[in-house]
């Protein structure tokens, strides 16, 4: 039936492209005529059509016909555009019904009272998969419903769940031997990945299944690349530069200009650790110079990297240039590493501007992140305490630089609290920071800042 309506659809446009032709025709139509005398009018009438002499046979063939038929009564026309109507909807009627109504859901087309079923709730939910999985149909659709899972379920709420069910489906894709399936490389790298995020243990990985996917066309799979990437993520170090080149090789090669970015970032940010300050320099201006970057990321690294070598004039117009883009995802850590650059040039006033800017930026930011979860509180609460004490952490720095000891002290007492609450913890991720082995002139700041602080409120104590 869907056939039937495509081809009614076809017809129907191939009508209304002669319909000017015939309209043409039918004005000197004219019952008196011969027929002979008619047609050879109708000739004349197409001289001017860019058209075969054949072609002109059978539209004037087709014209007669058509200006011959009595016209078609309001009735007529209703019950065939009913017709028509009902071979389009019929087939997708039925698929939906096939799939479970997840056609519409596809589609984004809005039921249950202008809801959104794409965005279903339920969809986030463990028991709304389990439910699919226990009907009875074929393997490979089986497999579908655990890689579409994968995708919904929220990791961080239904963590145990998650973890189960990346576990179940490479179980079960084993079992039916579906490890030809396209989406079988991504259930591979989600076992591997997920235990990892958890424990941030890089010694945990599953070296078998890593083995497999690194086998998968010898490594040259885009879930391998990604793979090194968040693994890389985990551990940025010298030592990881050649996996990331590799990484970097293979998004070039399927064209994947988001990974790609990301990956030069993270290839940047080595070659900075590794002192090669020129080819950092040289790989973020291609990742900035690419066409559909989404994020100032790059941009905050470039600034960053002009600051650790001491070209704040460089960091400034690289500031001027891209500050006034309209671009929105990431302008908070752009406008946070410009101020930077203004505090290291003690220009404090733009500084603030700037961090200011950030902040508001950032509350922006933070209502469209807790969208969502809209319903969990505790979320909110800790998605708003992590932007309120980055933001602090920035202010501080500020006000020490002035030279207002006691309004900085004010700042850092407020970190205790934020350490009762939400478990943010200012003096471990001073520890943290101390233990690198290169540090940019912001964190030498932070410290700097900190140590003579908390000293000067433990002398007081004391």
């Amino acid at each position: 039936m869907g056939a039937v309506s495509l081809f009614l659809m076809y017809s129907l446009f191939y009508q209304i492209k002669n319909f000017k032709i015939y309209s043409k025709l039918n004005q000197i139509n004219d019952e008196n005529k011969k027929p002979e005398q008619l047609i050879n009018k109708m000739f004349t009438q197409l001289s001017d059509e860019p058209m075969r002499y054949r072609q002109k046979f059978y539209t004037i063939f087709s014209s007669i016909n058509i200006i011959s038929m009595p016209k078609a009564k309001f009735y007529e026309i209703l019950l065939g555009l009913l017709l028509y109507l009902t071979a389009l909807y019929t087939p997708i009627y039925f698929i939906n019904q096939y799939t479970d109504g997840s056609f519409w859901t596809t589609l984004g087309i809005k039921e249950n009272g202008g809801k959104n079923n794409a965005f279903d709730e339920k969809q986030y939910e463990p028991d709304y998969w389990r439910k699919k999985l226990a009907k009875n149909i074929m393997p490979t659709e089986k497999f579908d419903i655990y890689i579409l899972a994968m995708h919904f379920i929220d990791s961080e709420k239904y963590d145990k769940s998650y973890e189960a069910f990346i576990n179940e489906a490479l179980i079960f894709a084993k079992q039916n031997k579906l490890t030809t399936h396209h989406d079988y490389p991504e259930l591979l790298k989600n076992n591997i990945i997920f235990p990892l995020w958890k424990s941030e243990d890089i010694k945990l990985i599953n070296k078998e299944l890593l083995e497999e996917l690194k086998n998968i066309d010898g490594g040259e799979n885009i879930q391998y690349a990604e793979l090194i990437l968040d693994l890389t993520y985990l551990q940025i170090d010298e030592d990881k530069l050649e996996e990331i080149e590799k990484a970097i090789s293979i998004f070039k090669k399927f064209g994947d200009e988001y990974f790609l970015s990301e990956a030069s970032q993270v290839k940047a940010i080595i070659l900075s650790q590794k002192q090669e300050y020129q080819k950092a320099e040289s790989t973020l201006l291609k990742i900035i110079a690419m066409k559909e970057l989404i994020d100032f990321s790059s941009e905050s690294l470039l600034i960053e990297l002009y600051q650790t070598t001491n070209q704040l004039t460089k960091s400034k117009s690289v500031c001027l240039k891209f500050i006034e883009q309209e671009r929105k995802f990431g302008k908070s850590g752009l406008l946070e590493s410009c101020a930077w650059t203004e505090l290291l040039n003690k220009d404090f006033n733009q500084a603030e501007k700037y961090f200011n800017d950030a902040a508001t930026l950032n509350e922006e930011d933070f209502i469209n992140a807790i969208k969502p979860y809209i319903d969990e509180q505790e979320t909110i609460d800790d998605l708003l305490a992590y932007q309120r004490f980055n933001a602090n952490k920035n202010f501080f720095v500020l006000e020490w630089s002035k030279g207002n000891t006691k309004k900085a002290g004010e700042i850092l007492k407020r970190f205790d609290g934020f350490k009762k609450t939400f478990e943010l913890n200012i003096d471990e991720q001073i520890k943290s920071i101390k233990k690198s082995k290169h540090l940019s002139p912001k964190f030498k700041l932070l410290i700097k800042a900190y140590d003579e602080i908390r000293n000067s409120i433990k002398n007081n104590e004391d």
